[in-house]
């Protein structure tokens, strides 16, 4: 489809399932139908001004566009720190993701040589109410960053337009790579890397004592094997025994069709470095952990 066609095969070389979130294929559909002469307005989520993903969509409306307007109205609050939410502000509309506005031009007979024109402005640390009096005080973008800021930007090697990095960081020794990870040899530092024990319930898979995470242990085991031997169904009102997240309820599933029961030992208590240098107790077992990451050994 187009989007492989475009923003996929023009971005940087990591996951690109975001850029079939419905905005991206709006923006891309709309790109195709304005032709080679015509105006575009979108009011969408931000993530696609910094996203690594969508280097490829910033590529493209680089490429495709003769100036590119945007109006980045921030209002993040999830996954942000509490500096940064300053920084984010309030949001115009009642969501958790960052907003912004922007306008596409595509002239189809440009003067020679001209090169895309990518105008920022960016509203830093304001309520919601001060960005919705800066958006109607004025009629049009342009007076918009004309009264109140205008960045002239220009995309870098990396497909970046705003928080551009350092260019000679491509030149530093990679951590790992997925080249050296599976054949040993490459110019990694390190050729084994993972995700390493992931619980999915790690208030009760991991404490600072052996004996609480011993019990804690036999009691999912316990917990596990009762729903194996009476063949019931799950409910998630067990916290304080087993969390029954998805991949727990499919092994369960999985043991009722063998009639196996789940075998548990101290041994299958381990001490980990967690988050990352704290050494822990944990709860390790193949069954009653979510994964414990191929190549990582206790």
């Amino acid at each position: 489809g187009r989007i492989e066609e475009t923003y996929c095969s023009a971005a940087n070389d990591v996951k690109k399932v975001s850029l079939f979130d419905s905005y991206i294929m709006a923006l891309r559909w709309a790109s195709d139908r304005v032709g080679d002469h015509g105006v575009i307005g979108f009011v969408t989520n931000n993530g696609w001004l910094t996203g690594m993903a969508a280097s490829g969509v910033r590529r493209i409306l680089d490429k495709e566009f003769n100036s590119v307007h945007v109006v980045n109205l921030r209002g993040k609050i999830t996954r942000v720190s509490n500096d940064q939410k300053i920084i984010e502000g309030g949001n115009v509309f009642d969501v958790t993701v960052g907003v912004q506005i922007v306008i596409l031009i595509k002239n189809r007979n440009p003067p020679q040589n001209q090169k895309t024109t990518i105008q920022y402005h960016d509203m830093v640390a304001l309520g919601a109410p001060q960005k919705l009096v800066r958006l109607s005080e004025q009629n049009n973008i342009d007076s918009l960053m004309e009264h109140h800021g205008r960045e002239m930007i220009a995309i870098d090697s990396n497909g970046d337009w705003i928080e551009q990095g350092e260019p000679a960081y491509k030149l530093f020794a990679r951590m790992g790579d997925e080249d050296t990870k599976s054949s040993g040899i490459g110019d990694a530092i390190f050729s084994l890397y993972s995700n390493g024990l992931k619980t999915q319930m790690d208030y009760l898979a991991i404490t600072s004592d052996a004996d609480i995470a011993a019990d804690r242990g036999l009691t999912m085991a316990k917990t596990f094997n009762a729903h194996v031997i009476n063949a019931t169904t799950p409910s998630n009102t067990e916290p304080d025994k087993i969390k029954w997240y998805k991949g727990m309820k499919e092994r369960l599933e999985s043991h009722q069709n063998r009639d196996e029961l789940v075998v548990f030992s101290d041994s299958d208590i381990k001490e980990i470095m967690c988050k990352p240098f704290l050494p822990q107790m944990a709860v390790w077992h193949k069954t009653l952990n979510q994964t414990k990451s191929n190549g990582i050994k206790a």
